[in-house]
This record gives structure tokens, C-alpha cells and sequence, in this order.
């Protein structure tokens, strides 16, 4: 029976859907015993110990792992990827994109089984492009996504435009467009710039096959007041920062790629002062989707999400996609929380001069500032009652009463609502009006805490560390970095205050790197140690088991490194929590028999 090794951490992009795959092939071959490692510090690793070792690209670039792979003298090594970056590796080994190994792996192993040998050459396929090094894993999108962006930027009317990615369809090169430039080299690239024209947008990736120079050459040449957006599958802190460094407008991964998301950051990125929400992963895609939609519509619209998630970036991102006339129509934001309630008429509404004491001057309402705009009363669910029936009326008659004028005036902008609460919980407390409710709750938009999108967390991290050094002026900043075991850290950790409180995080990172003079980011997490500590030791406190459940649902962390006593204490646990053992062995990813067994060792030692 050959013994297969799958080394691939559970931050790796798509972790799920590459074990399911990779177990389902094997699985099908009773003649090959697959082990999946994916604690990248495991370092009682020894690949020699297997016949084949599948390892993930960038989880080998730790040192260890990375020689012993290649010093490697009996196994069999492939190294998969999703990048076309590689590190210098002299084992015995192959390199493929992952697209090509899942593509041509199920002939692999039949092979094998035929055969009782590895045979290389399948996954030479002349037919497969990716399968060889010097294009392997080369991120790029569909044929589909690239005519989809094509056709939005050849319709845009703001000006040339350059589009420059090596991936580009040839049929969609030979094309004639209104304003917009293909280019698929950095040459062909240069020699457009080289004519100096009135540039508005660039689109570029990052990298180019056969070229030492980059995107970033092609960046550096952008003329003044040329907008720019990098798109590419390097998404990790490092790539990041560098673009946002570089002069990069906005950085989109390929990974996740949505139109909707291109579309509105396109169109964001022509805006001053327009917030961007940052992300790849499939809750912040569901999220543009939804913003780009609604900010089409007239009607007002709920946000709803925990502190510190974004719901006011939200709030202007949809104002600054639906109002076109902005320096007459402007955004206005009010925290009902703030608002005193016996001056809420008048900031909202506005008062005219002795309407009541202390009135000596007239004074202009939010509701009228804001004409054919939009107001975000953001955290409406603080509002007092007397206030919440006064907002109805507004809401219900589209019409605002200026205090100490008997005429009502007609409210022309567009209300957006924010909340942290749950409203419906509210109104059965008798503390929201139900009215109000129903005129509130209508199109709502939810924005996901942050422990529900942690794959974003490396992409925010590089943004807040590059406007860490821009908003303090630095100019030699460290070349900053974030080694695994911090970035592991940072992923582990729960974040209460969401986005907000990893943006502090990283901010006081920077600080203290800078003036330790060092590049190297720590982050100090009292809950992210507590997690190491609690991993591997006999567990029974309920916190910490529900803490344990939330890290491997998440695949921050893998079964194998807790104690069997931990493991049973989390198994009896989730048992009272009415969790069947089917759940719980795909949660701690065993098997059924697997948890029986444990079960019986620990009785008969007993």
C-alpha cells in the first residue's frame, strides 16, 4: 500500500475544496493511504517516511520543510501551486498548478494501481498548458471573466483606458475598441505609454510570463492623474502592500473574482475620498453584490452588523455609487446615539430663529442639507421613543416639520439605517416601535463580522500597515513583514471589535517595529495565546471547548494537535450540544470508527 502525504496548511486559499478533492481521489484506492498535514510547524515531519509527498507551494517556504523536501532520497515529490512564483527547490520533484493536478489526477493514481510506479509523464500532458514550470499555476481568470471586462471598460466614457494582462484571449486582442488598450507584454505595454497619452484607467497584472519585469514596471510609467488597478492571484500581505506602496489605486485578487466587485471599484476609484472595502473572500463578494445592486434603487435601506465592521463604509460606498451630482447633493451621517433628544428636531430638522430658547439663529436640518442625497442614521436603534415616532411621520409623509414653521418641507434624499442590534428582539422588548420596524426593515444589507471573512485578514492587514506609513509621512519605511506564526495569530484570533480592532492591532504593530527598527510585525493577542495553550492539554472548560469548535470549524487548527483528552471532552460536549457523531467527526476531521476507538482505548485504560 503506498503511504501519501498531503502537506497543505488550512489558511491555503480553497483548503476545503482541495482536501475534498485530493481525499476523494485517493480514497477510491484502497492501495493508497492518504495522510493530510496541516499544521505547517509540524516539524516531526519526515517525507521519507511516505511514497509520495503532494506539498503545497507557499506552505514550504519555512525553512524545515522546504530541505527536507529537498533532500528528500525515497519519496516522490510533487509540488502544486496556485501561483507562478517558486522558490528554488533541487529535489526530486515536479512542479504543476493545482488546476492541472486535480485535473489529471485521478489517471495518475489508476496508473499507479495498474502499474505500482509514480509515472510522472501523466502529469505531463501536452494538452494540459499549466503543467509545465515555466507556466505552471499561473493565476488567471475564464475567457468569460476577460470578455466580461473587456466589453465594461470598452463602454466606460471617462477616457483611454489600458488593460494590460499576458492572459488576454487572442481572439479578443484582434478586436477594435472605442478607447481601450490591450496589451499582453510588458513591451507591448511600454510602447503604448511611450506615446504619452491622456490615460484615465489602468488595469494591469502583476505577473507576466517570460519577463523579469512586472506590473509594477508598467505602474511606474502611468502618467500623472492616471487611475490604477492591479489584478492578480498574489494576494499575501508582501504583494499587497507593495502595490498600495507603489502608487496602486486599488488592489482586486483574482481569487473570488466577481464582476460586480471590478464594476464598483472601477467606478469607486474616480471618486475622491470613496471608501473601498477590502477583501476577496466570498462573504465581501456577496457583500459588493449586494451594495452595487441596491445602489441602483431609490428605496432606503438597513444595515445591520456588529461594532467595528464597516457599516458606515458601507453607507458610502452606496452613496458614492447612486448620487452622481455629489457637490450638490451631499452624504450626511448622524449617530442617533449621540443626538441629545431635546436637540433631535433641531439637528435633524432644523429650527428657524426664537422657535424656542436659546434659538437666536436659524439653523439648517440634516434632512435639508442633505436634499436629493443620502443621510445614514446610523445606530437608529438608540433612538428614543418619542424620537421614533417623530422619524415615522417623517418616513411615512416623506415630509420634515422645521421647528417654528407652521408649512412641513418635503425630505428629497435617499435614508439609509444602521443598527448593531437586533431589531425584531427590540420590538418584542417593547423598545422599537413595531411601526417603525416595518417601515425600517425593508432591503437590508448584513456586513459580516470579521471572524466570518478571515481570509481577508492578510489583504486589510498590508492596507492598514501602507496607510500606517502614509498617514505618518514615513518616507524609508521597513520593508514590514509577517512571519506564519503571527499571521497564524492573527487568523486564530476572534476580533470582538471586528475590522476596527485589527486595524489598531496592526497599527501598533507598525509603531513598535519602527521604532524597534526591525521589519518583522508581532501582534500581541492575549486570546491568540490562550488558544496555543489551551491546544494539546486536557481541555474540559466549556468557554475553551466552544472556543476549540469555532477554530477547527474554521480549519485554524487541526484535531491532531489536541490531547486525547481534550478530544474527548470535546466530543462529549458537543454531544450535550445535541451534535451527532457524523458532525463531530467531520468537524475534528475523522472518522466515525476513529472516535468509537478513542472512546474504547480510553476506557479500557481506565
Amino acid at each position: 500500500m503506498a503511504k501519501i502525504a498531503l502537506w497543505i496548511s488550512a489558511a491555503t486559499h480553497n483548503y476545503a475544496d482541495r482536501i475534498a478533492k485530493f481525499s476523494a481521489a485517493f480514497s477510491a484506492n484502497m492501495q493508497c493511504q492518504l495522510s493530510i498535514i496541516n499544521d505547517t510547524n509540524n516539524t516531526a515531519f519526515h517525507p521519507d517516511e511516505y511514497d509520495l509527498v503532494l506539498a503545497h507551494e507557499s506552505d514550504i517556504k519555512h525553512g524545515v520543510l522546504e530541505d527536507k523536501l529537498t533532500n528528500a532520497a525515497k519519496a516522490t515529490v510533487i509540488l502544486f501551486t496556485g501561483a507562478d512564483q517558486y522558490p528554488e527547490f533541487r529535489g526530486k520533484s515536479l512542479y504543476i498548478s493545482y488546476a492541472a493536478l486535480a485535473e489529471l489526477l485521478d489517471g495518475f493514481i489508476e496508473n499507479y494501481v495498474a502499474n505500482g510506479v509514480f509515472d510522472f509523464k501523466l502529469l505531463m500532458h501536452p494538452v494540459n498548458k499549466w503543467a509545465h514550470k515555466a507556466d505552471a499555476g499561473h493565476s488567471r481568470l475564464s475567457d468569460a471573466m476577460f470578455k466580461g471586462i473587456i466589453h465594461f471598460l470598452d463602454g466606460l466614457q471617462i477616457g483611454n483606458i489600458l488593460f494590460a494582462d499576458d492572459d488576454i484571449p487572442k481572439t479578443l486582442l484582434k478586436l477594435n475598441y472605442k478607447n481601450l488598450v490591450l496589451a499582453n507584454s510588458i513591451e507591448l505595454a511600454y510602447s503604448y505609454l511611450d506615446q504619452k497619452p491622456v490615460l484615465k484607467l489602468a488595469v494591469i497584472d502583476i505577473k507576466f510570463n517570460n519577463s523579469q519585469k512586472t506590473g509594477f514596471d508598467i505602474l511606474a510609467k502611468l502618467p500623472n492623474g492616471a487611475k490604477s488597478i492591479m489584478l492578480t492571484g498574489f494576494d499575501g500581505f508582501g504583494e499587497c502592500l507593495n502595490a498600495w506602496q507603489k502608487g496602486a489605486d486599488f488592489f482586486i485578487s483574482k481569487y473570488q473574482f466577481t464582476m460586480e466587485h471590478f464594476r464598483a471599484i472601477v467606478r469607486l476609484i474616480q471618486m475622491d475620498d470613496a471608501p473601498l472595502l477590502i477583501g476577496k473572500s466570498q462573504a465581501m463578494q456577496s457583500l459588493w453584490e449586494r451594495i452595487a445592486f441596491y445602489s441602483g434603487l431609490k428605496q432606503d435601506i438597513l444595515i445591520t452588523g456588529e461594532n467595528g465592521t464597516g457599516k458606515e463604509l458601507v453607507a458610502k460606498a452606496i452613496y458614492s455609487l447612486s448620487i452622481k451630482n455629489q457637490s450638490v447633493n451631499p452624504y450626511v451621517a448622524v449617530n442617533c446615539s449621540a443626538l441629545h433628544e431635546n436637540l433631535f428636531e433641531s439637528i435633524l430638522y432644523g429650527h428657524k430663529k426664537g422657535s424656542f430658547t436659546g434659538a437666536i439663529t436659524d439653523q439648517i436640518g440634516y434632512m435639508e442639507i442633505v436634499k436629493g442625497g443620502i443621510l445614514f442614521l446610523d445606530e437608529v436603534s438608540e433612538l428614543p421613543e418619542a424620537q421614533q415616532a417623530k422619524l415615522l411621520r417623517t418616513l411615512q409623509e416623506k415630509e420634515f416639520n422645521v421647528l417654528g414653521k407652521t408649512k412641513p418641507e418635503p425630505f428629497k434624499g435617499r435614508l439609509l439605517y444602521g443598527t448593531n442590534r437586533d431589531l425584531d428582539k427590540l420590538v418584542q422588548e417593547k423598545r422599537f416601535r413595531q411601526d417603525l420596524y416595518y417601515r425600517v426593515l425593508g432591503m437590508e444589507i448584513k456586513v459580516p463580522p470579521l471572524r466570518e471573512h478571515k481570509e481577508d485578514i492578510e489583504m486589510l492587514a498590508a492596507y492598514f500597515t501602507f496607510r500606517f506609513i502614509k498617514q505618518n509621512e514615513i518616507t524609508d519605511p521597513p520593508d514590514y513583514s509577517i512571519g506564519e506564526i503571527e499571521l497564524n495569530k492573527l487568523k486564530s484570533y476572534q476580533y470582538p471589535g471586528n475590522i476596527r480592532e485589527l486595524e489598531k492591532i496592526v497599527i501598533k504593530a507598525c509603531a513598535e517595529a519602527l521604532l524597534a527598527k526591525s521589519k518583522d510585525l508581532f501582534f500581541d493577542l492575549p486570546e491568540a495565546s490562550e488558544v496555543a495553550d489551551t491546544v494539546g492539554k486536557g481541555v474540559s472548560n466549556p468557554g475553551k471547548l466552544d472556543m476549540l469548535r469555532e477554530l477547527l470549524s474554521g480549519k485554524m487548527i487541526s484535531s491532531r494537535g489536541l490531547s486525547n483528552t481534550t478530544k474527548l471532552n470535546l466530543i462529549a460536549h458537543l454531544k450535550n450540544k445535541s451534535f451527532s457523531m457524523r458532525q463531530i467527526a467531520d468537524l475534528m476531521g475523522l472518522n466515525e470508527q476513529s472516535l468509537r476507538n478513542l472512546k474504547t482505548r480510553h476506557k479500557t485504560q481506565s
